[in-house]
């Protein structure tokens, strides 16, 4: 469930706000510093230079042209959005939108997984466990076939610790 919440004390027809989960909080910046910081036991100025780092690195990629493929979190790339048609609010006037480019982020599907099942196990909806993914038989032939038989995705990953 959603609900609407406003961030700023302007007038209500002019306030911006956003959609969150009921019951939920936006985590910021800081916040997410040292949440990392907490958890990693490194101490927050290094967190943030390592953050700030991480999306100067990500940036230029971008820019050059390159996809960053995250494996296990998920994909940066440019898109290009269509050349469309608008509306100009003041004059209602249609008018022509050129073709842009935005940088985007796509989820993982092992991260996704991990978010869903993580949120589900703390609303007491036990998760179905999912089987492991088909691979080629020249990628399994040199891994245990305990492991290859009816386990789950995240045991079957031994960097995955189930942790999120």
């Amino acid at each position: 469930m959603l609900s609407r919440q406003r961030i700023c004390k302007a007038p209500a027809n002019l306030a911006v706000e956003v959609w969150i989960p009921d019951g939920g909080t936006v985590v910021h910046k800081n916040e997410f510093i040292r949440q990392v910081a907490k958890d990693s036991g490194v101490p927050q100025t290094v967190v943030a230079q390592v953050l700030g780092s991480a999306v100067r690195v990500v940036a230029r990629s971008l820019i050059a042209g390159q996809k960053v493929v995250w494996t296990g979190f998920g994909t940066f790339e440019m898109r290009t959005r269509s050349k469309r048609q608008g509306i100009n609010p003041q004059t209602r006037q249609r008018i022509m939108i050129d073709a842009t480019q935005t940088p985007g982020f796509t989820a993982s599907s092992t991260f996704k997984e991990r978010v869903i099942d993580q949120q589900q196990g703390e609303n007491g909806v036990a998760a179905p466990p999912r089987p492991v993914r088909p691979t080629s038989a020249a990628h399994t032939s040199n891994l245990d076939p305990a492991l290859l038989a009816g386990t789950t995705e995240d045991s079957a990953n031994p960097i995955n610790d189930g942790n999120l």
